[in-house]
């Protein structure tokens, strides 16, 4: 991998924008790399990408949010997502830490605010980890939910494979599926009488969309407790197929998608198709970066990874209806549980 600068600059930001402005296109700014609110000239990189793309959706944790909403430009946001992992100050702080559950919610209170006050259009959605630690809270959530006029909550499962803190805490956090159902379900039940409260006040029902669950435990969740309020993702093609999508690190290095960022990836890359470093937007423009040999590479990988031979998916009666990632099964797994 080329050696590039840790952090891009305004300006180079601002290149970045202009290569992909005549596009039309979304841009997702995710903390896969770090929270995005924390970055220097957050607002001014932010504004640059709201007010020069189509369509901005944003990921953040909240926590300091609030004190920029009044610098931020709303009109081409799309969709907000905010981390929250409890429905009581006590647990998601105890995972978070000391006072951001507190600081979460008037982020929260803020942007809805502003979003009544401006007449926005933006949706509101929650993404919530459920760990052993914050499953029994998800309850919890729907008085938050309410309350903030939230659009969906996404249940994310708990992911081992890949490493990081979720690995290193799997003591801690891991909660076999069976119990992610339990708690799901309690809460779908729960979930029903608040949307019937809200239709009588002419309010959207909030919908609920799991995360991270093979099509196993999706059937399992929907046989027992019905698909009403219910976001279940249709199986698609994978993105790094589509030629549609490009994920950039904060070095501004291309990749077809953030997996392609891990090393047990590269290294499969490496020992089938030899040593080629991924292309940078700074250096080349879309179609070139779309059209190299590290993203053809990426999408024979993909190809044949889709065939899921020598793993148990490949018999499996759900596989066509299944959203597992390809390159998720092939190297890290899926756990016995699932079949």
């Amino acid at each position: 991998m080329r050696k590039v600068k840790d952090n891009l600059s305004l300006s180079e930001f601002e290149k970045i924008i202009e290569k992909l402005s005549p596009y039309r296109c979304t841009l997702h700014v995710n903390p896969s790399a770090g929270e995005p609110t924390i970055k220097k000239n957050f607002i001014e990189i932010y504004n640059l990408m709201a007010q020069n793309l189509n369509e901005l959706r944003l990921t953040t944790n909240g926590i300091i949010l609030s004190k920029m909403i009044d610098k931020l430009y709303f009109r081409n946001l799309s969709t907000i997502i905010i981390s929250m992992d409890g429905g009581t100050e006590e647990i998601h702080d105890k995972i978070r830490g000391k006072n951001t559950y507190k600081k979460t919610r008037k982020s929260l209170k803020t942007l809805v605010e502003k979003k009544e006050k401006e007449n926005l259009k933006f949706d509101i959605q929650i993404n919530y980890v459920i760990n052993k630690l914050n499953s029994e809270s998800l309850i919890d959530m729907t008085t938050i939910l309410d309350e903030y006029d939230v659009n969906v909550i996404n249940v994310i499962h708990t992911e081992l494979g890949i490493g990081g803190n979720a690995k290193a805490n799997a003591d801690i956090l891991y909660l076999p599926y069976e119990e992610c159902i339990k708690h799901i379900g309690e809460f779908l039940q729960k979930l029903r009488i608040t949307n019937k409260i809200r239709k009588k006040k002419g309010k959207k029902p909030i919908l609920l969309r799991p995360e991270s669950f093979t099509a196993k435990w999706l059937y399992i969740l929907a046989k027992k407790y019905g698909l009403k309020y219910l976001l279940i993702r249709k199986r698609s093609t994978c993105n790094v197929l589509t030629k549609k999508y490009i994920y950039l690190d904060p070095r501004g290095n291309a990749f077809p998608c953030l997996f392609f960022t891990e090393r047990t990836v590269q290294k499969e890359i490496i020992n089938r198709y030899g040593m080629f470093a991924p292309p940078n937007i700074l250096e080349e423009n879309i179609e070139e970066i779309l059209t190299s040999k590290f993203f053809k590479n990426a999408r024979s990988l993909i190809e044949d990874f889709l065939n899921f031979n020598n793993l148990p998916c490949k018999q499996c009666q759900f596989l066509n209806a299944c959203t597992i990632c390809p390159i998720y099964a092939n190297l890290w797994g899926i756990e016995n549980e699932c079949f």
